[in-house]
């Protein structure tokens, strides 16, 4: 049990977001702890007292996390590495296809043939059953219910973790506001050499309010409206950017639940490493580039990614967002705007940049794209 508190502390930052800045890398380690967690509150009085578990708002925070970047569609972005590794499945997302859908989503499937002509497809990046789990923990309403909860609930004897949240207290998440003078950021960002602007139009604006949710030691901001779901990546690699990729400034978009910008994901670990090293690459993200380079080394090792990039966000309100990262020598900016019926996003710097969204689009600018 002290063991199991100190890596809390150790793989978790204290707005419960995971140290490996991998979205699926934080759903694996939080599974491990919520059922380890539930165990412990089901020892006799006398054992929890010695071994009180003293990161329980972390815990909770872990399931914020995961619901705070939940798309509408119910699942989650792909940042950085996901090699499928799960805790527990009690009911895995499938999705049913065709043997022909398959093979016209997925390239590996190429020449594969079956008598079955269903193929059941596991959506990874639904991570519903761990906020079920984190329910049997702490008995949140706002997060869904189901057959993980009623585990957890069982192997706590009934015990539940107290929230760290008061009554009408919004999530430290949302508390958060980043930096000042928008427009006066906005201006200088603009007057650099190069600066290219690309509009998304998102259709007739809503009256919905906007939520904001900040999670700035892994590196994730997100907006969210009734038909608009934006995140931005913009932070640490990590410790040793082991599950970390190119993708500073790195937008994802959806859209009446369907993803227009999606992050490709990862391909295969060690067996193809010049295919790795394509999924970790700059190229493979809707983020600033140049003609050449990367804003992070990927020839140092498979599961290390240097840390020249230095991503920092500059503002994050209901304005929008500027970040800007150093992986490139110079500073390379970016700005997203929320206007009325589109998105305009803003690349700016001192030397030449790709404009993204023009001429032929790398691996996840595809819109539309479902791969992963």
């Amino acid at each position: 049990l002290r063991e199991l508190d100190r890596e809390v502390a150790l793989q978790f930052h204290e707005d419960g977001s995971n140290f490996e800045a991998s979205t699926c890398y934080h759903r694996l380690s939080a599974e491990l702890i919520v059922y380890t967690a539930a165990l412990a509150l089901n020892l006799p009085p006398d054992k929890q007292n010695r071994f009180p578990l003293a990161h329980r708002e972390r815990i909770e925070k872990m399931g914020e996390f995961t619901q705070h970047i939940t798309k509408p569609s119910g699942r989650v972005p792909q940042i950085g590495d996901n090699d499928s590794g799960r805790f527990l499945k009690l009911f895995p997302a499938y999705e049913r296809l065709t043997v022909e859908e398959a093979c016209a989503r997925y390239a590996n499937l190429d020449g594969y043939e079956s008598d079955d002509q269903e193929y059941w497809d596991e959506d990874v990046l639904d991570h519903g059953h761990l906020l079920a789990a984190m329910n049997g923990l702490f008995g949140r309403a706002d997060w869904p219910s189901g057959p993980e909860a009623t585990l957890v609930r069982g192997l706590a004897g009934g015990r539940q973790l107290p929230s760290y949240r008061r009554d009408g207290m919004r999530s430290a998440a949302e508390q958060v506001r980043i930096g000042a003078d928008w427009a006066e950021q906005r201006a200088r960002v603009r007057r650099l050499p190069f600066h290219y602007r690309q509009e998304i139009p998102v259709g007739p604006p809503t009256s919905d309010p906007l939520q904001t949710y900040v999670y700035r030691d892994f590196g994730l901001y997100v907006f969210r409206l009734e038909r608009v779901y934006l995140a931005v990546r913009c932070g640490s690699v990590g410790k040793l950017g082991s599950h970390a990729h190119n993708d500073q400034l790195a937008v994802e978009l959806a859209l009446d639940g369907e993803d227009w910008i999606v992050d490709p994901g990862t391909y295969l670990y060690t067996a193809l490493p010049d295919r790795r090293n394509e999924y970790r690459s700059v190229r493979a993200h809707f983020a600033p580039q140049i003609a050449e380079g990367e804003p992070g080394r990927l020839d140092i090792d498979l599961f290390r990614l240097s840390g020249e990039a230095r991503a920092e966000c500059l503002y994050f309100g209901p304005e929008g967002f500027i970040g800007v990262h150093y992986g490139y020598g110079s500073p390379v900016y970016r700005m997203v705007t929320l206007e009325a019926d589109q998105i305009v996003i803003e690349d700016a710097a001192e030397q030449p940049l790709i404009p993204i969204g023009h001429g032929e689009l790398p691996i996840s600018l595809k819109y539309g794209s479902r791969n992963r």
